[in-house]
């Protein structure tokens, strides 16, 4: 079988070197997703982040399993998002020295659908205001909704195949998962993701008050962010 990508129409026999389990297939509807060239030239760098000084070190972590802790708007959960799409889409971080390897199942979980919400739009914007993503919804294939009403969407497929799912730490797991590559958390309790297998990927994102000191949580490598000289933030910051 030969397949060919949609969008610069070459097909797998003629890349040199390449099988065409290079061009990824959406089984539900038979169509041919982007090739990982053309992927990352629809989004060359994770426009428009920017990581700031306090998480390169995160950014630069090699660790499987990283907590970033911080008061509220430290920059966490961006870094978090950052972090989670760079590995979905293959597409590296700016300024960011580590290699990106292509996750091919990835979770998002919050700690209701309204936190879950807000995650997806720090990588994707806002539908419904204007509110701007780190990368174009564009990049998106389909979306099966959660409440599409309200935004809120249940799984994503990406242009290149990669499935992300969003879930509530509210929600019951059957089981675990052996075929997740990465999760994402971000202000969940620990105890509500002891169901994912050790082998994932996990970042972590939770607050941390002012001069609190982190309780150390194995097999997390923790990345402490300083609390800003303005905190707590004026009105309208």
């Amino acid at each position: 079988m030969t397949l060919q990508c949609d969008e610069c129409k070459v097909t797998s026999a003629k890349r040199k070197g390449r099988g065409a389990g290079n061009l990824s297939v959406d089984v539900a509807t038979a169509t041919i997703l982007l090739c990982p060239d053309c992927m990352k030239l629809a989004i060359p760098t994770l426009e428009p982040y920017r990581p700031r000084d306090n998480v390169l070190a995160f950014h630069a972590s090699t660790d499987k399993h990283r907590r970033l802790l911080g008061p509220y708007r430290t920059g966490k959960s961006h870094a978090c998002a950052a972090e989670f799409v760079a590995m979905m889409t293959g597409v590296p971080i700016p300024e960011a020295p580590q290699t990106t390897t292509l996750c091919k199942r990835g979770v998002i979980i919050g700690h209701d659908y309204e936190n879950a919400l807000f995650m997806f739009q720090k990588i994707f914007g806002s539908e419904l205001g204007n509110s701007p993503g780190i990368v174009p919804r564009r990049l998106i294939k389909k979306i099966r909704w959660w409440d599409k009403a309200s935004d809120i969407p249940e799984e994503l497929t990406l242009t290149n195949g990669s499935v992300i799912t969003l879930h509530s730490s509210k929600m019951a797991f059957a089981k675990q998962d052996h075929d997740i590559d990465v999760v994402w958390v971000d202000e969940v309790d620990q105890h509500n993701f002891q169901m994912f297998h050790p082998s994932h990927a996990f970042m972590w994102s939770q607050y941390l008050a002012p001069n609190e000191k982190a309780v150390a949580v194995p097999p997390f490598t923790d990345f402490l962010l300083p609390t800003p000289p303005d905190y707590p933030y004026p009105s309208g910051a």
